[in-house]
């Protein structure tokens, strides 16, 4: 509401109100209306009043410095099919108040009424006497704000519970993959010697910067083939050079006895 001088109520004029935010906004009449903050902090809000909406001036002007924390509210647990309540818990230092928040279920919406507060470290059970939930609701919840954004979600996936689960079933998995490393270890050495697994994965590093590769070999199979060639050729011409008397043999005609 704004007060004019005299402790009067005025309605009618200009309204230029600027929330300390980088936003700002002009009405023309004094009605209630909800703004919301993106992120914490303290802000200075300040309000000017003209008259007439062709005043380049404002006629008054004043100011007001409030701190916006961050919600607390999540929904910390349910019910179970006998008795399918919602449970609301405010994790901040501040009262919160949840006054026309919308709490919906998979199939029923629940408003939540006027003036509703929870106090600050406080819970908040709502009976499904009061919001009409049943079991089928429970499977996916959320409660919005006045201003139509959703403010908590169940069930929270991102609990701290699933990553510690996902971190001792990555230390399981190692644990088992350096028994069977030992075991290998143990059938490579075969005289009891311990072989460290370090050196053995150096050491096939060091092979494969070898760089024997397929190609690699396939030039060393032409290289040998050429070799091979290259001396039966020349077995072959010293075959050719051979003499005949060689190849006939000396026989007894050959031979003359001196005396």
């Amino acid at each position: 509401n704004t007060i004019g001088l005299k402790k009067e109520k005025i309605v009618l004029g200009k309204f230029d109100w600027n929330f300390g935010d980088g936003r700002q906004k002009q009405l023309s009449v004094s009605d209630p209306f909800t703004y919301v903050y993106d992120y914490p902090g303290e802000y200075v809000v300040t309000l000017s009043y003209s008259d007439s909406n062709f005043d380049t001036k404002p006629d008054a002007t004043d100011r007001l410095t409030i701190k916006v924390i961050p919600s607390g509210v999540i929904i910390s647990s349910v019910g179970t099919y006998n008795d399918s309540f919602v449970e609301l818990e405010n994790k901040s230092n501040y009262e919160m108040s949840i006054s026309g928040w919308i709490l919906k279920g998979s199939v029923h919406t629940f408003m939540i009424p006027e003036g509703t507060v929870i106090l600050p470290n406080k819970k908040l059970k709502l009976s499904p006497k009061i919001t009409g939930f049943d079991f089928n609701d429970l499977s996916s919840l959320s409660i919005i704000d006045t201003s139509g954004q959703v403010f908590a979600t169940y069930p929270n996936y991102t609990k701290s519970a699933i990553k510690y689960s996902s971190s001792n079933t990555s230390q399981e998995n190692i644990v088992k993959s350096d028994i069977v490393e030992s075991n290998q270890a143990k059938d490579i050495g075969g005289n009891g010697d311990v072989i460290n697994l370090n050196d053995l994965g150096a050491s096939a590093a060091g092979v494969k910067d070898i760089g024997f590769n397929n190609k690699t070999l396939v030039y060393l199979g032409l290289i040998g083939i050429i070799i091979i060639g290259a001396l039966g050729i020349i077995l072959l011409r010293h075959k050719q050079e051979i003499p005949d008397y060689e190849e006939k043999g000396i026989t007894a005609n050959d031979m003359k006895i001196l005396e």
